[in-house]
């Protein structure tokens, strides 16, 4: 009888499987990076937009007329989001007022389009609108004294 000689399996070489590890752990961070910073961003400027109807929609209600109403929640919508560094490449604020009478509401609805641009290097969108609104009644004893 011949004896047959087994020959061992092949080693497989293990080197450089750390530095392959090393650079998608590396990669993975970056995205997660990524997404900690659109998450931020996003969290910020809508929470910026929100206030910004909140303040317009306080500044109409001050007002004595439609038209004043208007102008003065334009002027405090933009006025909070400079405040804010907050960049709109399109900023729309939509108000709806009566007749201003003690205890009406004023109504107010932004729409702002933040550019992402600067995080192109992680994949995010370029662009993104949020939306807020906010009301506000007409003070109640306002000329009343």
């Amino acid at each position: 009888m011949t004896t047959r000689r087994c020959r061992p399996a092949p080693r497989h070489d293990d080197r450089g499987v750390a530095h392959v590890e090393v650079a998608l752990g590396a990669v993975v961070l970056f995205v997660l990076l990524g997404l900690v910073v659109f998450a931020g961003r996003t969290s910020a400027l809508d929470t910026d937009v929100q206030t910004a109807a909140a303040a317009a929609a306080r500044a109409a209600s001050r007002q004595g007329s439609p038209s004043g109403a208007t102008a003065a929640a334009q002027e405090a919508a933009a006025g909070n989001l400079g405040d804010a560094s907050v960049a709109c490449t399109n900023l729309d604020v939509a108000v709806t007022v009566g007749a201003m009478d003690p205890g009406s509401t004023v109504s107010v609805s932004i729409s702002c389009t933040a550019d992402f641009s600067d995080l192109a290097p992680l994949a995010m969108p370029g662009v993104r609108s949020f939306h807020a609104s906010a009301s506000e009644v007409v003070d109640t004893y306002r000329g009343v004294g």
